[in-house]
């Protein structure tokens, strides 16, 4: 099973999923220009809720839409605004 999700709960339940069915998982996902992956196979690797992930510190610009609908986005388009 392969997956790029961006939402950390579905990536969680996918994880489970996998588990419990026994199913190879191979994560995957991007930040910025960075990109990491991942296989999660039962009792050989770690899976995806066995390390702890950093809370999110930044949002990426890709979020901001042309007609913002979170106030987070309008932050972000903010920030990004100012620091140029």
């Amino acid at each position: 099973k392969f997956h790029s999700l961006d939402n950390l709960d579905a990536r969680r339940h996918v994880n489970r999923l996998c588990l419990a069915a026994k199913v190879p998982l191979i994560d995957s996902g991007t930040t910025g220009y960075l990109g990491q992956v991942t296989p999660i196979v039962k009792g050989m690797t770690t899976c995806y809720e066995c390390y702890p992930k950093a809370a999110q510190k930044v949002y990426p610009i890709c979020t901001i839409r042309s007609t913002p609908d979170k106030p987070v986005h309008c932050i972000v388009w903010a920030k990004v605004r100012s620091a140029s």
